[in-house]
């Protein structure tokens, strides 16, 4: 069967469920970069992701070892099949090797909107990526079909023949490479610890992000791929930057070390994080009917308990849930006012945060009332105990709201050198006595408060 392609419109369709993306690029077979990093940004964003591959890359994460081209013929043929039966919304392009099939793909991307192309020239370890004679395309002829161009400084500085060793060089670079024929120019300028610079052929924009000492492979590919996810889903060429940069960012904090070199980004991290929240959320919920189940109601304080649990690589107290409200007592039961929550405990989850920068595996914790019962149990049942006398606290401290918790912990580290499973103090004037249970997760607290409980029931 012979298929001829012609772009398709959405009345083509009779419906569709997902917004397709395209990327015609290399294979990278560590996944880091090139066609699979791609996909899985194009999947992080919410697109389906078709691919079409123009070189298999023979590499590792410590570099490229070889690179094997795909015949003109067999990256015509995958163009043809895949956008004769797909609507596609939006392209983004990484390595083409050749000239001739530079010529190929550009035939069929020029009748779409948003194109994408990040000019990947050479790898970190300086494997030509393209043939000279292909560059001499790219520039002349193949960019002026591009709506959005992504190189970093040294293919910027490659694909213009300028030096760039200032932010006015890459702002010069820019205006350069939109006279040469691309609509817009993005250069990333993390090798000046500069800003990423926008010029759309009339005004520059800048964006800035925290900045980030490691070198993590696939960040430019990744990059190119939410700019052009997110213009696929209607947002303006700056938003869509913007929301990218924030992506790679966070991809990069949260990147992997898979191999013996580069480390690579974790594409996934949003979608493992909202999982995550999930599960914080149900073991909390989970945890609380433990607790209701042993109707702990005698060990409510007067200003009530709240149980929290945090994510483990929290930050804030939007990272730590709990429950709003409070845990109560209502008629010798305990109950609660509504289901657990992120930042819904601000004490609790300073409390839990201090306790992370000292043991990051204790990432959960609830506070009971005072006795001297209790305490004695904590003793017999063998749970490491600590006390702190708050008559102590600086008096800038107690002026600081949420500050207290905070100080209690820090002391009682400096004081033992651990994070123990009781810490307990005996108040101050308006503060009440208070009991804090310290666990790896929910479960753990609770497991440890069902055991003070029943042993105190078992001496009575």
């Amino acid at each position: 069967m012979q298929y001829v392609w012609r772009p398709m419109c959405h009345k083509d369709t009779e419906r569709s469920s997902e917004i397709n993306a395209l990327t015609i690029a290399g294979s990278d077979p560590v996944s880091g970069a090139g066609i699979q990093a791609d996909i899985k940004t194009f999947h992080a964003f919410g697109l389906y992701c078709a691919s079409v591959i123009t070189s298999i890359v023979i590499q590792n994460t410590s570099g490229v070892v070889e690179r094997m081209d795909l015949s003109v013929e067999s990256v015509e043929k995958q163009l043809n099949v895949v956008l004769s039966d797909m609507d596609i919304k939006t392209v983004k392009i990484g390595v083409i090797p050749k000239k001739d099939i530079s010529f190929i793909v550009r035939g069929y991307i020029k009748d779409f909107e948003y194109v994408v192309y990040d000019p990947v020239l050479e790898s970190k370890n300086e494997y030509k990526l393209m043939d000279n004679e292909n560059l001499s395309y790219i520039k002349s002829e193949f960019i002026k079909d591009i709506f959005l161009i992504t190189p970093n400084m040294r293919e910027a500085e490659i694909l213009t023949g300028r030096k760039i060793l200032t932010k006015e060089d890459i702002k010069e670079t820019c205006k350069v490479l939109h006279d040469m024929g691309a609509k817009n120019v993005l250069i990333t300028g993390g090798d000046l610890n500069s800003a990423d610079i926008l010029y759309n052929g009339s005004k520059f924009f800048e964006y800035r992000s925290e900045k980030i000492k490691k070198t993590v492979h696939g960040t430019g590919c990744t990059f190119s791929s939410a700019i052009a996810a997110n213009l696929a889903k209607g947002n303006t060429l700056e938003r869509s930057i913007e929301i990218s940069k924030k992506y790679i960012t966070e991809g990069i904090k949260n990147s992997v070390k898979c191999g013996k070199g580069y480390e690579v980004i974790d594409h996934l991290y949003r979608l493992k994080k909202e999982s995550e929240r999930y599960c914080v959320l149900k073991d909390l919920e989970r945890a609380f009917y433990m607790l209701k189940n042993e109707n702990i109601y005698d060990f409510i304080p007067e200003v009530q308990s709240n149980l929290v649990f945090s994510l483990k690589d929290a930050e804030n107290i939007e990272d730590v849930a709990g429950f709003p409200g409070r845990i109560i007592k209502v008629d010798k039961k305990i109950e609660i006012l509504g289901f657990p929550d992120f930042n819904a405990s601000r004490h609790m989850a300073g409390l839990v945060l201090t306790v992370m920068k000292y043991n990051r595996e204790i990432r959960s914790a609830m506070n009971i009332k005072y006795s001297e019962e209790i305490i004695k149990a904590c003793k017999n049942l063998n749970y490491t105990v600590s006390y702190i006398d708050r008559k102590n606290e600086p008096e800038e401290i107690r002026k600081r709201e949420g500050e207290s918790l905070k100080w209690e912990i820090d002391e009682t580290f400096k004081k033992t050198g651990k994070i123990p499973d009781v810490l307990y103090d005996l108040g101050d004037i308006g503060k009440e006595a208070m009991v804090r249970v310290f666990g790896k997760t929910p479960e753990d607290v609770a497991e440890k408060i069902i055991k003070i409980h029943r042993l105190l029931e078992e001496v009575q």
